[in-house]
């Protein structure tokens, strides 16, 4: 049963999208990501993790508006369902093209949210 709280959604996203940009700074650029397994499946788990969290999002209030919605929920599908067609330097890209944004906005949808439930 979902959890349908959208505070653990915005949680979870920030906590897997803090640790792919700690992957990001240790890995230092993209040839070093490529080359250490860690590096690429970890991010490509956190990915999945912010996927299905926006995913659950969109199927409790759609109206929230998430700039990439649809990008990183279609990420999320291709990680899951089409792992062997995975180019893991998109992850690379994703984390610097989309994250940053991405986490900025879902900042500030958890202070709304949680100034909405008086916390």
């Amino acid at each position: 049963m979902p959890r349908r709280d959208l505070k653990v959604y915005y949680e979870d996203i920030l906590k897997a999208g803090d640790e792919i940009i700690q992957l990001r700074k240790d890995a230092i650029n993209i040839n070093n990501f490529l080359g250490k397994n860690y590096f690429y499946r970890t991010a490509e788990r956190c990915f999945q993790i912010i996927g299905e969290a926006i995913f659950q999002i969109d199927k409790i209030n759609p109206q929230i508006n998430i700039t990439g919605k649809r990008q990183v929920i279609g990420l999320r599908h291709v990680l899951t369902h089409d792992y062997d067609l995975v180019d893991y330097s998109r992850l690379w890209l994703y984390s610097e093209d989309v994250l940053p944004l991405l986490l900025n906005e879902i900042e500030i949808l958890l202070q709304d949210e949680l100034r909405n439930k008086g916390i």
